[in-house]
């Protein structure tokens, strides 16, 4: 297969990314026989440098030459999720919960990554009880966000409050629901929390997790490797976080 491609990398870490990215597609083409043509083109901060303009006619130009790219995917995703807009539903969703509608939710915020032990994700998510609604935030929905889970009195089994960053509204939530049901203590509300963990922002997650003083979060694939024994130790004893195991034992565990 012979195909031209145009390289738009512009500024930061774009042509690092970029040079990374055109040593795979070579590897494909050496591999399977393919041959590729590249176009390089500049924009942003680089196109001022060499043309004045951060964005050139001859690049919009050369990227209308280009073929569409090819849907491999239908459907919709619902999203939007953020703490106002669930908020807006406070009066619903509260009714459901009282009514026995909505047992529990369970917060699968975090991470995605490559590794297949992940997997243990989507499977968690298929096998949830039908009256449980995921909160999530981050790559990880990625694992299970187009499961067909249905909705619960129009509330979708699947919350979605963004990426990472709007892991605050998850917190919100849980702050809200438990000034709602005159809750004194967050942990006594109907939620179970169990993260996937990869990188940074993550930290920052548990952290705010952690600050409101939430306990027997459960991450996962694996516990972060920068945890010392004393830490870990304090984690454990204070806050009773624990790892994941298989799904049929988590879902005994947190659903009986």
């Amino acid at each position: 297969m012979e195909c031209k491609i145009v390289t738009i990398p512009g500024d930061g870490i774009g042509p690092e990314i970029v040079r990374e990215a055109r040593k795979v597609l070579d590897a494909v083409c050496k591999k399977y026989g393919h041959e590729f043509d590249y176009t390089d083109l500049l924009l942003g901060g680089a196109s001022i440098d060499v043309h004045g303009v951060p964005l050139t006619e001859e690049t919009i130009e050369q990227a209308k030459k280009c073929p569409p790219p090819k849907e491999l995917e239908f459907g919709t995703i619902p999203g939007g999720f953020a703490h106002a807009q669930v908020i807006a539903l406070a009066d619903k969703v509260v009714a459901a919960v009282k009514s026995g509608k909505i047992k529990k939710f369970v917060v699968m915020a975090g991470c995605d990554g490559r590794m297949k032990s992940r997997e243990y994700y989507t499977e968690f998510a298929k096998a949830l009880p039908k009256d449980t609604v995921i909160l999530t935030a981050g790559c990880a929905k990625y694992r299970y966000n187009k499961l067909k889970l249905g909705d619960i009195d129009g509330i979708p089994r699947i919350l979605d409050a963004g990426q990472c960053n709007d892991s605050y509204s998850l917190a919100v939530i849980a702050m809200k629901l438990q000034e709602v049901f005159g809750l004194d203590d967050i942990n006594d509300l109907p939620i179970v929390y169990n993260i996937a963990w990869y990188e940074q922002k993550a930290v920052i997650v548990f952290l705010a997790l952690l600050s409101l003083g939430i306990k027997n979060i459960h991450l996962g694939p694996t516990l972060p490797a920068f945890l010392s024994p004393a830490v870990l130790k304090v984690l454990v004893e204070k806050f009773h976080i624990a790892g994941i195991t298989t799904v049929e034992e988590d879902m005994k565990l947190f659903f009986g």
